[in-house]
């Protein structure tokens, strides 16, 4: 495993790897990390049945064998953040950011400082009180990655608001619930792919890296081409489906 930060690889634009983890069990987590196949694991609480000791023990894994992990949050919520992040987690992946003032807030939630994220020295992310203040608010402050999804029809005009909010590091592209909020039932209509054109455009305009999922290698490597560097490789569930 590289030992170059998640956030910094991912600010740098380089070529990234994710899947989806929607099975709460703490031996996916080991298998990713074992098989060398992602760059990140992304924990998706958003739409899977996790509940807070299997989230806790998921963050464990991943922290102790040095894989990467996002959490795809329920919410734009601070309490949902706030575990995220307490747990372990290299940061957090944001449904339905819709203006450029929410997705400041959503980083401001995500950090420490004021009207920010609550200080405490003894969680796993602070290394469970055996880490100066100094020490943890520095780490935090260089390696808390904060990603946005783009997947509303509103959200589509404030791209770059979005994109332009102080420590957004990525967005992403929501296709699934963009593609319904447009009325369409395939995400390759026309409307839908003008929308994603938009959303790539006002993203690099701001100098923001851009995500988005795939259905696998073939796909990934379309995004890359149109500038969407960090790509979400399908499923867990979709990967055990596939024959």
């Amino acid at each position: 495993m590289t030992t170059t930060p998640f956030r910094d690889r991912l600010r740098a634009g380089e070529a990234l790897t994710g899947v989806f983890v929607k099975t709460p069990s703490h031996q996916v987590i080991e298998l990713l990390a074992a098989g060398g196949i992602v760059d990140v694991a992304v924990i998706d609480t958003e739409h899977a049945p996790f509940d807070p000791s299997q989230l806790d023990a998921m963050l464990a894994v991943a922290h102790a064998l040095e894989l990467p992990c996002l959490v795809r949050v329920a919410a734009a919520a601070p309490t949902f953040l706030q575990a995220a992040l307490d747990g372990g987690a290299t940061g957090v992946l944001v449904p339905h950011v819709v203006t450029g003032a929410m997705a400041a807030q959503v980083s401001t939630w995500s950090r420490y400082g004021d009207g920010g994220r609550g200080y405490s020295g003894s969680t796993r992310s602070a290394g469970w009180g055996t880490r100066p203040m100094e020490q943890v608010l520095a780490r935090a402050a260089t390696s808390t990655t904060v990603v946005v999804q783009v997947e509303d029809v509103a959200a589509v005009d404030a791209v770059g608001d979005i994109a332009s909010a102080d420590g957004i590091d990525a967005v992403f592209i929501g296709m699934a619930d963009l593609t319904v909020g447009l009325g369409c039932t395939d995400s390759t209509h026309p409307s839908v792919g003008s929308a994603v054109d938009s959303i790539v455009a006002a993203a690099q305009a701001a100098g923001c890296a851009l995500s988005a999922i795939s259905s696998g290698p073939a796909d990934s490597a379309q995004w890359r081409r149109r500038g969407v560097m960090f790509v979400v490789e399908s499923t867990d569930q979709a990967r055990l489906r596939s024959r």
